[in-house]
């Protein structure tokens, strides 16, 4: 594979793989600042527990990983949406992906006493949204620029170990970083978000409620 990628004219792929860093620390960043303003316009004391979820953890995924890459890829004219896999086709495999999350996601709700809709919002806005910047974003990018495996390898690597710095090391190697190659895979495979987007939103509402 060659040392350069086209992008608006030959960029070296340094460059290249700079601009993906600063597009993928730019979603960081906004979810990660946007909860210390958030906390300055409400009373903790006076909302339920699953609304913070939704003012501190919901909102700024939504607007750091998703409204604001989405933004960035429709105003900009180097971009297209479908680069970070938001198609309109649907193949089968990615019906069958579907119906298997929302089938995990009832099964799951049979089984609880309460249905939180606010964290079922949540999760799936996570889901969504961390498969738009690792997969869709990074995965994506990387691959223009190396090997598809050693791509996959990377951005499942940043998903465990960065983005989930905060957990236990041994979690993150046993199921996280699984969890990051079978995403890119099925990405790869698809080459559309919805379904990968699907299973990780159901994978997370199960492991939270049945677990």
């Amino acid at each position: 594979m060659g040392t350069t990628v086209a992008y608006g004219g030959e960029m070296s792929k340094v460059h290249y793989l700079l601009y993906t860093i600063n597009l993928v620390v730019g979603c960081f960043g906004i979810s990660i600042i946007l909860p210390f303003i958030i906390l300055f316009g409400i009373d903790r004391l006076s909302v339920s527990e699953d609304l913070s979820i939704l003012f501190l953890f919901t909102i700024p995924a939504f607007i750091g990983f998703i409204l604001f890459p989405v933004s960035w890829y429709l105003f900009s004219h180097k971009h297209q949406l479908q680069d970070v896999g938001i198609v309109k086709r649907i193949d089968k495999a990615t019906v069958t992906i579907c119906a298997l999350s929302f089938g995990i996601i009832v099964y799951t709700c049979f089984h609880i006493q309460y249905v939180p809709w606010i964290m079922l919002v949540h999760f799936a806005v996570i889901g969504l949204g961390e498969e738009l910047v690792f997969r869709g974003i990074l995965l994506h990018r990387l691959q223009k620029v190396m090997d598809n495996w050693l791509a996959v390898l990377i951005s499942a690597a940043v998903f465990a170990f960065v983005f989930h710095s905060g957990q236990p090391f041994l979690d993150n190697v046993s199921y996280r970083l699984i969890l990051g190659v079978v995403f890119g895979l099925i990405f790869l495979h698809t080459k559309n978000i919805w379904g990968v987007a699907c299973i990780h939103f159901a994978y997370n509402f199960f492991i939270t409620y049945q677990l």
